[in-house]
């Protein structure tokens, strides 16, 4: 029985520590985009750029230091591209 229970806790744990590295790496190239995307477009509102890549930067952190968002950011992206 130990051996079994070994094997499935470091299975969750490869998959969960997999779900973490792979949320904060989709916000991250997500806030390289959006940095991109204002300066390309010129708009001329810095308050709004400042936040644009702000927030998925932070989310991204959340995402690598907390497991439990980075799986509920993951299901919900998901969940988003299954119904696009």
């Amino acid at each position: 029985m130990g051996l079994l229970e070994d094997i499935t806790n470091s299975i969750i744990k490869y998959l969960t520590e997999s779900i973490r590295r792979f949320s904060a790496f989709v916000f991250l190239v997500y806030a390289v985009g959006v940095v991109i995307g204002t300066k390309v477009a010129l708009t001329g509102n810095a308050e709004f750029e400042r936040l644009a890549w702000l927030i998925p930067v932070l989310l991204a952190l959340l995402s690598y230091l907390y497991t439990e968002v980075a799986i509920v950011f993951f299901l919900l992206f998901a969940l988003f591209m299954l119904l696009l």
